[in-house]
């Protein structure tokens, strides 16, 4: 142990240790030979600790102080702290403020090689309500994910979209706010807007409800010109023609998903089949390709998916069947 302990705090130190390795030091402060003396130590660090919650120990001098006292009970070959005469308030509150220390040691190993990075995610079939430390609040839609890193938040509001997201942003025309795609950024002082950019999809789309953004170049993507939207227009880059187009539209069409809402306006089928997967987490198979080019219009809200396709039955010239957990579409 003595020796595993020497090997990764030198590689910690110097920042080339491997996840794995990190991993694996961590799990030194699980091994059951160690549980007494390392619950004990940080037990005695407790007791002797008075004060707020914000007022905790150094964990980095802790983190030290532990090693170094563990080192030298292996060397003596001591194992005190084996048993604890407690009363049973003091044994399940030892349990629960050791769980906290050893979460913050985590913290602590963790980030001697890793940047911190909260994430915020939509189940599929859900959406998702969040709000940023800047107070920016959001909507994630089915099945996407919203990246960033709390401790570079008071520097530079910056996050990573993987999906689709609508956002009410804090105004702070020092301090931009950046959504960042996996083909352009959108940078923005202060507004609503949507973001669209699924991994599978075609299209990476963003709508402006209010205010004003800036669609930028981005390591994946050089535009010849940052492009300005302003309220009630809609930019969209085609991943495969590597183009964009700006256009006007109903803003509201495509934000509606935020309250459990879809809207198709002359939408084709299969634009719509991708919509109704996301929202009800269900597979839809369209079997004739002539089925791709017809289209609807209507609103979904609160009917389940039997009772869209029962719409869609009554509507085009189709009908439906579910095989194997999915649903099938074919002619009529």
């Amino acid at each position: 142990m003595e020796k595993s302990y020497q090997n990764s705090e030198q590689k910690i130190y110097s920042g080339n240790i491997s996840e794995k390795e990190l991993n694996n030091f961590h799990n030194l402060f699980l091994l059951t030979e160690n549980e007494y003396n390392v619950k004990g130590i940080l037990l005695n660090h407790l007791m002797e600790f008075k004060g707020d919650v914000k007022n905790y120990p150094d964990f980095d001098k802790l983190f030290i102080s532990i090693k170094r006292k563990i080192r030298e009970e292996n060397r003596n070959n001591v194992k005190p702290f084996k048993t604890f005469v407690l009363s049973k308030f003091a044994r399940v509150a030892a349990v629960l403020l050791i769980g906290i220390i050893i979460c913050a040691l985590g913290y602590y190993l963790f980030n001697q090689k890793h940047d911190y990075t909260t994430l915020i995610s939509a189940n599929t079939a859900s959406v998702a309500f969040s709000a940023l430390p800047d107070g920016t609040q959001l909507y994630l839609n089915s099945g996407s994910q919203l990246s960033f890193n709390p401790s570079d938040w008071g520097k530079k509001r910056i996050v990573e979209l993987k999906g689709e997201a609508w956002f009410e942003v804090e105004a702070n025309k020092n301090k931009p706010f950046i959504v960042k795609t996996s083909y352009y950024d959108v940078h923005v002082t202060g507004t609503k807007f949507n973001v669209k950019a699924y991994e599978p999809d075609v299209e990476v789309t963003t709508t402006l409800d209010e205010g004003s953004v800036k669609i930028v170049s981005s390591d994946k993507l050089k535009l010849e010109h940052e492009i300005t939207l302003e309220a009630g227009e809609q930019f969209i880059f085609d991943k495969e023609s590597r183009g964009g187009i700006v256009k006007k539209v109903n803003a509201s069409w495509f934000t509606s998903w935020k309250e459990n809402k879809l809207i198709f306006v002359n939408m084709k089928l299969e634009e719509m089949c991708v919509l109704l997967e996301r929202k009800y987490g269900v597979d839809i198979i369209l079997k004739d390709k002539r089925l791709f080019d017809l289209h609807f219009n209507g609103t979904i809200k609160n009917e389940t998916i039997i009772q869209v396709l029962e719409i869609l039955r009554n509507t085009l010239p189709i009908e439906y069947k579910i095989v194997d957990q999915q649903i099938e579409i074919v002619n009529k």
